[in-house]
């Protein structure tokens, strides 16, 4: 393929061309513009908090051992937990600090976001996708979560942006080690720090080797993969050496994908019809319900899932490929990394979890994927329908607008009660009461208590550091296999709370853990379970002792 033959394809004749001459014109003030408003948005959307879900504050509880204990990151990519120890060194665990980092890595993303991307798109649609990304609900709150996120989306837009760099913008028909050898260490490392960043960021290496194979490029395939190799070489030995760590990272997660059901062991392994039918329900959840809802054309109260929207995206997401595939070097390679990441994410996801932050990653790359393809196919086969692009363009940034605006109150509400010292606003009784005992644990037990409890790293973040030991699931019914459990890994007290099954109200219904684990021993052995202390009368909070 000729640099002609590319350039042809990616500069089609625009739609708006008068607007997109005035808008190319002055593209960088655009940009600085919706950097400026992308910022003034994540501090009006900034949530002093941590979510009830336990993982963002299991992130700090990692990062806070790492740096404290030299204890290293091994569940799930150690990357992230890596970079917040160092932050936590300096900030210590104020909450309002560790979370302003997840705003720079935002900021960041955005910027390497715009470099990419600012050759290959017309003027009017940069601006227009800049702008939608800007105010993006979703997208600003991650921007002040403690979930790895904001911190992905950092490393995603660096290691696009090094591709575009070092084989987009400077494609060549043969690559050299001794000419390109720069090309191969950045590209390389990048695809290193994907890989420990999320499990998930693998799919960078294949899609990456994907690309290099279809386009023959096999030398550029092999001198990437072996700096790649020495990269994780480099790492897994001082890892092992340094830190003494022999747990593989992907295998500390994969026994949980591989399950039917990831908190019941007993139910066995998924099989391939399971694998089929994760691929067609998350296809359904994460496109035509997530994706949807993160950019506004879904409903908010009850987000419906949809057959046809979820045929609708891949639909026009493949056509696009393949009509892009002999016609844009950038395109092709986005779209097989889109197909990677994706395609691997509906296979390992577990149905059952069906969260919004597990395609919220991809969704920016989903979104400008799926404008491109719509804005090519029309200007290159139906320009008739011109109007039918300008209607759905207008329709993303509208809905996106609306949705973001009827948040903003209530998250400058809850701004609002946090800088007033009420550290605890939006929570409900059964968390507020949680987050009172574990200060009273600080305060009240003996130096060398270890507690355990159901959500660990919320009881660590504001009981002020001290560690516990997680409760996750009830492995036996056998209560001497249940005690000695606990006794082996030095717990001394277990926590018991009132979490709600259901968080937005009290139904009466609790997770029951802590309470199910505890009382198979109770009922065998009732003089090693001693009751310490209560805290609430609604929703209360236990504390035993084991004796």
């Amino acid at each position: 393929m000729t640099k002609k033959a590319q350039t042809d394809a990616i500069k089609s004749t625009p739609i708006f061309q008068s607007l997109n001459e005035r808008l190319g014109a002055r593209l960088d003030l655009y940009f600085w513009i919706c950097f400026g408003l992308l910022f003034l948005m994540a501090l009006l959307f900034f949530d002093p908090k941590v979510s009830i879900g336990g993982d963002d504050s299991e992130y700090l509880n990692r990062a806070y051992q790492f740096i404290h204990n030299g204890k290293f990151p091994t569940f799930q990519g150690p990357l992230y937990p890596i970079v917040m120890g160092l932050t936590i060194s300096v900030t210590g665990l104020n909450l309002v600090l560790i979370k302003f980092t997840s705003i720079i890595f935002m900021l960041v993303h955005f910027w390497l976001f715009f470099q990419t991307f600012r050759k290959h798109l017309t003027p009017v649609l940069m601006v227009g996708i800049l702008f939608i990304l800007s105010i993006n609900a979703s997208m600003l709150y991650f921007a002040s979560s403690t979930f790895t996120e904001s911190f992905f989306l950092m490393i995603q837009s660096l290691f696009l942006f090094s591709f575009e760099k070092c084989f987009i913008s400077g494609w060549k028909e043969k690559y050299t080690l001794k000419e390109d050898y720069k090309r191969f260490l950045l590209l390389g490392f990048t695809l290193f720090l994907m890989a420990i960043t999320k499990n998930i960021g693998l799919t960078a290496i294949i899609g990456t080797s994907l690309f290099f194979v279809v386009r023959l490029k096999w030398m550029a395939l092999i001198y990437t993969i072996i700096v790649f190799i020495l990269c994780q070489v480099l790492f897994i030995g001082i890892k092992t050496y340094v830190f003494e760590v022999k747990d593989r990272q992907v295998s500390s997660q994969g026994n949980t994908l591989m399950m039917k059901h990831p908190y019941d062991e007993s139910i066995g392994k998924e099989d391939f019809g399971g694998y089929v039918d994760r691929v067609v329900i998350n296809s359904k959840e994460y496109l035509s319900r997530h994706f949807t809802l993160i950019y506004g054309l879904n409903s908010e109260i009850k987000p419906g899932v949809s057959g046809f929207i979820t045929l609708f995206i891949y639909v026009i997401l493949f056509t696009g490929f393949i009509l892009l595939f002999r016609q844009s070097e950038f395109w092709t390679f986005n779209g097989i990394y889109l197909i990677a990441s994706c395609g691997i994410t509906f296979i390992v996801l577990q149905t059952y979890w069906s969260q919004e932050r597990l395609i919220l990653v991809y969704t920016p790359l989903i979104l400008v994927y799926l404008l491109y393809s719509i804005y090519y196919i029309i200007d290159n086969h139906s320009p008739k329908l011109k109007w039918l692009f300008t209607g759905i363009f207008i329709l993303f940034i509208a809905a996106n607008l609306i949705r973001t605006a009827k948040k903003l109150p209530q998250t400058i509400d809850s701004l609002g009660h946090y800088l007033k010292g009420e550290t605890t606003y939006g929570f409900t009784p059964d968390w507020i009461n949680y987050f009172g005992m574990s200060k009273w644990i600080t305060s009240n037990l003996p130096e060398g208590t270890l507690v355990g409890c159901r959500k660990p790293g919320m009881a660590f973040l504001y009981s002020g550091g001290k560690e516990f030991y997680g409760i996750w699931r009830v492995p036996s019914d056998n209560p001497e296999e249940l005690y000695n459990q606990l006794k082996d890994a030095g717990v001394t007290h277990v926590m018991m709370a009132s979490l709600r099954l259901d968080p937005n109200r009290n139904t009466g219904r609790t997770i029951n853990t802590v309470r199910r684990f505890l009382s198979i021993i109770h009922e065998a052995y009732p003089d090693k379970i001693e009751f310490v202390h209560k805290i609430g009368e609604q929703e209360p909070v236990f504390l035993y002792k084991l004796n």
